[in-house]
């Protein structure tokens, strides 16, 4: 019986470790291939998910009581994301009622004198392709939160996330000093942003969320290793000098990386992805101060946060413009010249006409020439707004329920922020995750690229995974007091 259990634990443990590893380098590729969005790369991407998830299983089935727990904590979440999911399936088939799908199928019918498969989705194999990626990024989040239910789990990844974040920053740093660029020197096109880093992405707004989620991670690894370092509860001298000892010491790693994510996120020229970024570090430093507040400690984090903001700006400064110039150019115009106006109007017209059913998700592209108003001499596939386009693809019912089953999973990270004791950094940092994020997809569509979804899933998948104390699923044992324990 002894051979068995070691046995099955140790299967367990194995597949546990090859599950985190593959995750690991996942991450670690999935921004190389042009941020993953090409149909090679992306198919690929959701193999090599389907693969981590084969992994897994053998651990999720050794310690299912643990995992049905788990499951508990996101069900309601969950319920959400895959009655959208059947849905999504449903738009790119045609099983559906007639007077369901979408009028265009009519049009082409008559068109061409004979019978046409129709469905609710104006292009079905868009849609399908895109419910295979959006299904590949929930067990991403799956499998990054079960996994972290384990701390040294959730480390690793945050861990990973922060080195995969530098590598590729100081690799879009090179390919810029270089005056060249990752598109360049895959598939032979010019920079199409001159000197503006973009590391493995085409788009350097993509790889300024992606660099700006590592960034959090990054600051939440310094935060945490300097907790045991710095001393705050004495003299200020006390204070500078263990200040300048774990700068220059044991945190010199951590602040060197977040320096060079921070210049690479100033050197993308990144509008939008700047300013979300700092709405992200705002929403943790928000957070901070309210944790600081109910332990007593606000004056320190009101004091590092000033001093985190004088660093930002002296980069700022340090940059090439003036501080007042980078933020004049951080405002966007609405001239002739501007798309985004045109293209949410577009995006707004389609989904009055189809509020319910919705045109399909990834139909953009095809729904655009349907109700542009003026003709623009390039292909328009995105709205530059992720919650018009979604809404535009699966309908507004369908969009609400996601969004709320994100909120849901958000709300799971703030108790998990206010109420821990320790390790509340995951819970923050996925916050901060979730806002950046969110203020970016008003303005841009870097979620629509599967490397920056693939971290964005991880990092809420380790904020949701410690939100929790293990300790609080594991069943209660009655266990004799030691004859020297206190009372």
């Amino acid at each position: 019986m002894r051979t068995v259990l070691n046995t099955g634990t140790s299967w367990a443990t194995l597949s546990e470790r090859a599950s985190l590893y593959l995750l690991v380098g996942i991450l670690t590729w999935v921004q190389f291939p042009l941020g993953s969005n090409r149909p090679w790369s992306w198919s690929l991407l959701a193999i090599l998910i389907a693969i981590d998830w084969a992994f897994w299983i053998p651990a999720g089935v050794g310690d299912l009581r643990k995992m049905l727990v788990a499951a508990k904590r996101v069900a309601t979440s969950g319920a959400l994301f895959l009655m959208v999911l059947i849905w999504i399936w449903l738009q790119s088939v045609d099983i559906t009622p007639l007077a369901l799908h979408n009028p265009v199928w009519q049009i082409a019918e008559h068109g061409l004198g004979q019978h046409v498969p129709s469905a609710i989705s104006i292009n079905p194999f868009a849609t399908m392709t895109e419910l295979m990626k959006l299904a590949s990024y929930l067990v991403i989040g799956w499998l990054s939160f079960v996994l972290s239910l384990r701390l040294e789990n959730a480390r690793l990844l945050f861990l990973a996330t922060f080195v995969v974040g530098v590598m590729y920053a100081a690799y879009g740093i090179a390919l810029s000093a270089l005056g060249t660029s990752q598109l360049t020197l895959l598939e032979g096109l010019s920079p199409p942003y001159g000197r503006d880093v973009s590391g493995g992405f085409v788009a350097k707004n993509s790889f300024a969320t992606f660099t700006g989620i590592s960034l959090l991670a990054g600051l939440a690894l310094l935060v945490d290793a300097s907790q045991h370092e710095i001393v705050t509860k004495r003299d200020w001298r006390t204070h500078v000098r263990t200040l300048i000892q774990f700068v220059l010491g044991r945190g010199s790693p951590w602040l060197v990386g977040s320096l060079i994510l921070l210049a690479a996120l100033i050197a993308s020229d990144s509008r939008a992805g700047l300013i979300a970024t700092f709405f992200g570090l705002l929403t943790v430093f928000g957070l901070a101060l309210i944790i600081s507040a109910r332990k007593g400690d606000l004056r320190w984090g009101l004091a590092g946060g000033c001093a985190a903001a004088a660093a930002m700006v002296a980069l700022f400064l340090v940059n090439g413009h003036n501080l007042q110039s980078r933020f004049e150019n951080l405002i966007e115009t609405a001239g002739s010249s501007e798309m985004r106006p045109a293209m949410w109007g577009v995006a707004i017209r389609a989904i009055s006409d189809h509020p319910m059913m919705g045109t399909g998700l990834g139909t953009y592209e095809d729904a655009y020439p349907m109700y542009a108003n003026r003709f623009v001499p390039y292909v328009v596939d995105r709205v530059h707004n992720d919650y018009l386009e979604f809404c535009l693809g699966v309908g507004i019912p369908a969009a609400i329920a996601w969004l709320v089953g994100l909120l849901a999973l958000a709300y799971q990270c703030v108790y998990g922020a206010l109420t821990r004791n320790r390790r509340r950094m995951y819970s923050i940092t996925a916050l901060g995750a979730l806002s950046l994020v969110g203020f970016h997809s008003l303005f841009d569509f870097s979620l629509q690229m599967p490397a920056v979804s693939v971290l964005f899933s991880i990092i809420i998948g380790v904020g949701l995974g410690q939100a929790r104390s293990s300790y609080k699923h594991q069943p209660e044992r009655s266990v004799a007091p030691r004859a020297d324990a206190p009372y």
